[in-house]
């Protein structure tokens, strides 16, 4: 006869896809913990920022819970109880993190012991969160051309005066043209 052994499970839970420098949520949460009295669990992560850990509503009356940073990206937390219920299941951890750049990764790994102090038997999921790079959308505008008459003078008299100045010193070229043609054939 084979007997089936219930393993503890300490899960994290999120939203799948998320924009860089945008803070989220993750839970995370035990199942079939049979009597869990204290936990220590150890959070590694990659390209993520932990902003924020705190208890979770499974756990929130408890007695002892804190956590310290144990290197650049790894942080411990633990938490017991003294006399408070026990939990087979549950939200244990609530964390805000912000999303740094392409995908997050936060690792569980940890010891559940049950209020005898005996190790329950669990295993440690995992999450990986997509990172999206936000980029700026296109605002490319079509350029109109307005063609634009320039005037030479603000007063219509000085325009003209700059059209009749034009205009002689056309004549004054052809003349000299001419001249030069003339003197080149008499040579």
């Amino acid at each position: 006869m084979m007997i089936p052994i219930l393993v503890a499970m300490v899960l994290i839970t999120s939203q799948g896809q998320i924009n860089v420098g945008e803070e989220f949520n993750a839970s995370i949460t035990v199942t079939d913990a049979n009597d869990l009295a204290a936990f220590q669990i150890d959070l590694s992560y990659s390209n993520l920022e932990i902003v924020k850990v705190s208890r979770g509503n499974a756990i929130k009356n408890w007695s002892i819970f804190d956590f310290d940073t144990i290197s650049s990206n790894k942080i411990r937390v633990i938490a017991a109880k003294f006399g408070e219920e026990s939990i087979g299941e549950g939200e244990i951890l609530n964390l805000v993190l912000r999303a740094k750049e392409n995908t997050g990764v936060l690792s569980l790994d940890g010891i559940l012991s049950d209020s005898n102090g005996n190790k329950i038997d669990a295993m440690f999921g995992n999450l990986s969160v997509d990172i999206l790079t936000t980029q700026p959308e296109s605002t490319y505008t079509q350029p109109i051309i307005t063609p634009v008459m320039e005037e030479k003078g603000s007063q219509p008299n000085e325009v003209v005066e700059h059209w009749i100045v034009g205009y002689w010193y056309v004549i004054v070229l052809i003349l000299i043209g001419v001249g030069i043609g003339v003197w080149k054939w008499r040579t």
